[in-house]
């Protein structure tokens, strides 16, 4: 349980810090780190909220990390953590029961600059709108002519990789399934160029 308390919360909280860490394996060392007293005696940088949707968070700002956390995903540690307002984070909040409002309140109490247009935009618009906008990673397939794309739709070994075609001479692949797609297309006998 003690371990679980200092590589969980402890170590969220940057009370301690972990080391020893070996591929696949749990740390085994740990220290303190000295800030005891500290937050009381400086005069502590203010969070930065971003018109990009994310948050510049000091280091030595424990409890606001914290909350920041229940609302925002960690996309680097260090000084500052950086969290960004994802739709993920956003719908961890709604289960939690913090609505868009209180997370404005918060967003603005965080820092000493007025909080960005686009954010308060942004946050009213996923609320009513929900999630509008998705990033899929693909690859896309281009063929010298209609000919070649037919005989690739032909191939079962090839056409179950495919995941939908784009017009006459383009498809779009699924990423995870390119190797097994690409030894189709040799059995083809035809040959592919990379580029980007």
């Amino acid at each position: 349980m003690l371990r679980s308390l200092l590589m969980g919360p402890a170590f969220w909280l940057g009370l301690v810090e972990l080391g020893g860490e070996t591929q696949g394996r749990v740390p085994e060392v740990l220290r303190r780190r000295a800030i005891v007293g500290l937050q009381g005696a400086l005069e502590l940088p203010s969070p930065v909220v971003r018109s990009d949707l994310t948050i510049a968070m000091p280091t030595l700002r424990l409890f606001e990390r914290f909350q920041l956390s229940r609302v925002a995903d960690l996309t680097a540690a260090g000084d500052p953590y950086l969290y960004r307002l994802t739709p993920t984070a956003l719908n961890r909040a709604r289960r939690q029961g913090i609505q868009v409002g209180k997370l404005l309140a918060f967003l603005e109490s965080l820092s000493d600059a007025a909080l960005p247009p686009v954010v308060r935009s942004s946050l009213d618009r996923w609320d009513t709108q929900g999630t509008e906008v998705w990033l899929v990673r693909t690859v896309l397939l281009r063929v010298t002519t209609e000919a070649v794309m037919k005989q690739i739709m032909a191939s079962p070994k090839a056409s179950r990789h495919v995941e939908r075609t784009i017009g006459p001479t383009y498809a779009v692949v699924k990423e995870k399934d390119l190797p097994r797609f690409l030894s189709a297309l040799a059995e083809l006998g035809c040959w592919q160029s990379w580029s980007g």
